[in-house]
């Protein structure tokens, strides 16, 4: 299960009780409501979530790695996230570490180069998707890491719908790969 943290990240809406400090404070301030009184305090919301996220250190470590700063993350114009960009950005999806643990997989190992499977080891290390991380970085005109990429993201809509693409063509490939290889697994233990 994703965290609340991840998904308010993920989602870049603060947490429900700083949002409701947020909303009394604008009711406290005995003045009128204006956009300026209202970004003022949105403001302050962002810098008290970020305090609050950057003092975790036991949920949501891969999201919060992708993700440092929120404020970037909640201000960008282009964030659109889907189906498969959630799966990298939480690390819950057709990772083994992750179906494994909710009992889909019988181990951890990646079903093409037998490594540990995490989000980190199918977007930035796995052979088989070599060619295309190396198309993507050619057309990124950098090398990307879990540290860089959400920033190279928010520098333009083209690199959000560059990096997002890039990312879906990755795990929908995979996720279809993975549901037929547990099939199979299956098939295999209903023959014996």
């Amino acid at each position: 299960m994703v965290s609340a943290e991840a998904l308010c990240a993920i989602a870049g809406i603060p947490p429900i009780d700083l949002l409701v400090q947020e909303r009394g404070r604008i009711d406290e301030a005995n003045v009128e409501v204006t956009t300026a009184l209202k970004k003022r305090e949105r403001l302050r919301t962002i810098e008290e979530w970020q305090l609050r996220w950057d003092r975790n250190n036991d949920k949501a470590q891969w999201t919060k790695r992708l993700i440092p700063h929120l404020g970037a993350w909640t201000e960008c114009r282009q964030r659109r996230t889907g189906y498969f960009l959630t799966q990298f950005l939480s690390g819950h999806g057709s990772f083994r570490v992750y179906t494994n643990r909710i009992g889909k997989a019988n181990d951890n190992l990646c079903i093409y180069c037998k490594n540990v499977d995490i989000a980190e080891h199918t977007i930035f290390e796995c052979l088989k998707w070599a060619s295309n991380r190396h198309r993507f970085e050619m057309d990124a005109g950098r090398y990307l890491t879990p540290d860089n990429i959400v920033q190279y993201m928010l520098g333009s809509t083209a690199n959000y719908e560059l990096t997002a693409n890039y990312i879906s063509t990755i795990m929908k490939k995979k996720e279809t790969e993975e549901r037929e290889s547990q099939a199979e697994e299956k098939r295999r233990q209903d023959q014996r």
